[in-house]
């Protein structure tokens, strides 16, 4: 039998090439042995086998399948500590943070009346129709847990998983590990984005859900683990990273889009993938309605790739699910199959921007709902102003008769109206790209984003909420039993004073978010291109447009909107599939003339057959 000897690793972590050649191509042993006289017979090789094996160094590494086996495993593992120090160093300054904001405010920050609806959801499972109660069901999730601070906790926890999950997909797409640390740097490190988690708002919870969903779809399917060896030299069949997978061979990491050796295409979703996420995007409705836009977006993108019907009709199947079961329980309280009771009232908020009774010409029931005289102030403002006409509808503000009416009046708005619709969403979609933070809606729910003003008491402790509780009876309930007397949020010196100094200059300015968004933007439209950063883009600018199409701008709808917005600009700019690629190909020897028995195992499945040596041409 000829000897198989170990080729040469092509790459980092590479697979290794083992490859037969007939005993005349191969180099004199040292061993005295007269090169012209090659053994022929099977005595003569195993004569020269055993001197061979008389003369090699102790010292020589090993060449056996587990001298191979430990060499794959550790230079991976190696290189892995070395490679992702720079980001380990930011992750352990963003922890640090967090623990200062745990310790500066207790147990939790408070936005009003938002978190008190959610947290009587939370005690009786009860919805509120001004609002989807999705995160109601977490707070009912964690309620064992008897503590608001382990609630804000788990919060934080997210906040740092959006920072990893950035790091981690621009890092397979092989971004350098200083950009890819980067792009993660506004999830870190954001001032507002670390109010918001220790906020009892929905807002952390729906970004990390829209941000795993983007995962599951754009995460590359190009990466395998390093090959098997067996005791024969042969590849289990497991595509190394970097392997060939079709005659002419694709150097290095097969890039989304690349084909496989089937032909397959690698640019479309997975369907267990993309299911995945059309479910999570399904959930994070439930936090907040501009999931099912996002929703919409996903399968729009899925019959752009051409996923095929089959994979689509599955993603409208899980995204409608968590929804329909919401409606459904909506509907055993309030006998309305819907997610709210509000989304025509929010509509009709949106219109009082430019809304003109003598251009629109309601009807008599709906002539109610026409802006009252005087300057126009926020459209948002309008529905909870102590003017607000929605108080003079039967039933209040979130009646099903009062929904439906202004859901009517806004639509005779927006048609009688368009340019004023149009003009009015434009400047409320350009307040999130202004240097300084707006004052908008009005200063009051600006401050509640402020470190400076945590202690705010933004809604009387007596104040009812659904289900008959009252907001201290509430945190007290959730919290222990524990009663926050004098203010629903303790503020604690020196780490409070150091967090508002924070926030004066660590945030993402709205104007660097929208350098992001149009750098991103260019990449792609330079490289004709999208890739993986088209669906990120799309998300981000969904995530910033559709409050103002629907309702008004706000601050705290700008901080979900960064991770997908910062993971498009880093997937727009990674490098290209076909370049800075390493070629694994059989050894040197591989390419020459062999014997007809001479046997090679490559880096393909075994159950490959190509037409062509990697390295031909």
């Amino acid at each position: 039998m000829a000897r198989s000897v170990p080729g040469e690793p092509k790459g980092a972590g590479g697979d290794w090439t083992v490859e037969r050649r007939p005993a005349s191509q191969r180099a004199p042993a040292a061993t005295g042995l007269r090169s012209e006289e090659p053994a022929t017979s099977d005595e003569g090789r195993s004569r020269l086998k055993g001197a061979r094996g008389r003369a090699e160094p102790k010292t020589e590494p090993a060449t056996s399948d587990e001298g191979r086996s430990r060499r794959l495993k550790w230079r991976p593992a190696a290189s892995g500590i070395t490679e992702h120090w720079l980001f380990g160093l930011a992750l352990a300054g963003a922890v640090v943070l967090r623990v200062l904001v745990m310790l500066a405010f207790r147990p939790v920050l408070w936005f009003g009346g938002d978190s008190a609806s959610y947290l009587a959801t939370g005690l009786r499972l009860v919805p509120d129709p001004s609002r989807a109660g999705g995160y109601g069901f977490l707070l009912w999730v964690l309620r064992p847990l008897h503590s608001l601070a382990l609630v804000a906790a788990v919060q934080h926890l997210m906040g740092l998983a959006m920072g990893v999950l950035v790091y981690l997909l621009a890092r397979r797409y092989r971004l350098p590990a200083w950009a890819a640390t980067l792009a993660a740097v506004p999830v870190l490190f954001d001032a507002y984005e670390l109010q918001l988690e220790h906020d009892i708002v929905p807002d952390t919870s729906f970004g990390l859900m829209v941000l795993i969903a983007l995962c599951l779809v754009l995460r590359p399917a190009g990466q395998r683990r390093p090959a098997r060896i067996t005791a024969a030299g042969e590849n289990r069949g497991v595509v190394p990273p970097g392997a060939s997978t079709v005659a002419g061979g694709n150097g290095g990491v097969v890039p989304p889009g690349a084909s496989t050796a089937a032909g397959g295409n690698r640019g479309v979703v997975p369907p267990g993938a993309s299911t995945a996420a059309a479910f999570l995007l399904g959930v994070s409705a439930l936090l907040w309605p501009v999931g099912l836009v996002l929703l919409a977006v996903l399968l729009v993108a899925l019959v752009i790739r051409r996923a095929g019907a089959v994979t689509v009709a599955a993603a409208i199947l899980a995204g409608v699910l968590p929804v329909a079961a919401y409606a459904a329980w909506f509907d055993l309280h309030e006998h309305q199959f819907s997610l709210t009771r509000s989304d025509g009232v929010y509509l009709w908020s949106r219109t009082m921007s430019f809304a003109d009774c003598a251009v629109i010409r309601p009807p008599a029931d709906e002539q109610v709902l026409c802006p009252p005289p005087g300057p126009r102030i926020a459209a948002s403002l309008y529905i909870w102003d102590a003017n607000s006409p929605l108080l003079r509808m039967p039933g209040g503000r979130f009646s099903a008769r009062t929904n439906m009416l202004a859901l009517r009046f806004a639509l005779r708005a927006i048609a009688a109206q368009p340019g004023g619709y149009a003009t009015a969403v434009a400047h409320d979609f350009a307040l999130s790209f202004y240097w300084s933070r707006p004052v908008h809606p009005d200063p009051g729910i600006v401050d509640r984003y402020q470190f400076a003003d945590a202690a705010t008491a933004w809604v009387p402790a007596t104040m009812g909420t659904p289900g008959g509780g009252t907001v201290a009876g509430d945190q007290a309930a959730y919290d222990g039993g524990r009663v926050h007397r004098s203010a629903p949020t303790g503020v604690v010196q020196p780490f409070a004073s150091w967090l508002v100094g924070y926030q004066r200059y660590a945030y993402l300015r709205g104007t660097m978010l929208g350098l992001i968004l149009l750098g991103g933007l260019g990449a792609m439209a330079a490289r004709r291109r999208a890739g993986g950063g088209g669906l990120a883009w799309a998300f981000a600018v969904t995530i910033l447009l559709v409050p103002p199409l629907i309702a008004d701008f706000d601050l705290r709808y700008l901080v979900p909107a960064v991770p997908a917005a910062c993971l498009a600009a880093a997937l727009a700019l990674a490098p290209s599939g076909q370049r800075g690629q390493r070629r694994w190909t059989t050894s040197a020897a591989a390419t020459g003339s062999s014997a007809p028995d001479d046997t090679r195992t490559s880096s393909l499945p075994s159950e490959s057959t190509p037409t062509a040596s990697p390295d031909s041409s």
